[in-house]
């Protein structure tokens, strides 16, 4: 009767990476008992608990993993492939339309901002969020949030344009209800 040769449990070596190594890929060097160093290509699109597995070499009786851990980062959040942020607005650009810049993990992109935004209104940036796994072309999207910062340190003539679009707006819901009134 032949002997099987039992592999060991595989070793895990929890391994941390930032989201932006999460989204380039990266790697690490391992440094195994014995004094033995492997270097290990961490892949882009890696997640929280996904495991980078080390083939055990000739005359090695277990396989390694790395288990990883995404450590959050502040600007952008991550659900999936999908990446989430909020984008500063101008009020005036948030009436009138305009443009801003949207930092993503692979630059700054333009965002234009149509008139009439809402604080909180939500864009798709496609293309702009995370990497598949096993597939770094195929990539998630990034929603950008808006929050409309409103001014402070007014001029008098600015509160005074402020006081004539109050009294326009009541003006004009004034004469739209008098108007359904009326009929």
């Amino acid at each position: 009767i032949g002997r099987e040769r039992r592999r060991a449990a595989p070793a895990k070596y929890p391994t941390t990476v930032t989201l932006n190594e999460a989204f380039e890929g990266t790697s690490r060097v391992l440094q195994q008992p014995g004094g033995r160093r492997l270097e290990v290509k961490i892949p882009p699109g890696v997640d929280n608990g996904s495991k980078v597995r080390i083939s055990a070499g000739s005359g090695q009786r277990e396989d390694i993993f790395l288990v990883i851990s995404v450590q959050p980062q502040p600007r952008i959040q991550r659900q999936g492939r999908d990446l989430y942020t909020e984008v500063e607005v101008s009020l005036e650009d948030a009436i009138l339309g305009g443009e801003t810049t949207v930092m993503t993990l692979r630059g700054k992109v333009a965002l234009t901002i149509p008139p009439e935004t809402q604080n909180g209104q939500r864009f798709r940036l496609a293309g702009q969020g995370m990497p598949a796994l096993n597939d770094p072309k195929l990539r998630g999207d990034l929603y950008a949030t808006t929050n409309v910062r409103l001014p402070t340190g007014l001029t008098p003539e600015q509160v005074e344009l402020f006081q004539r679009l109050r009294e326009s707006r009541s003006r004009d819901a004034r004469d739209a209800r008098d108007a359904r009134d009326a009929r």
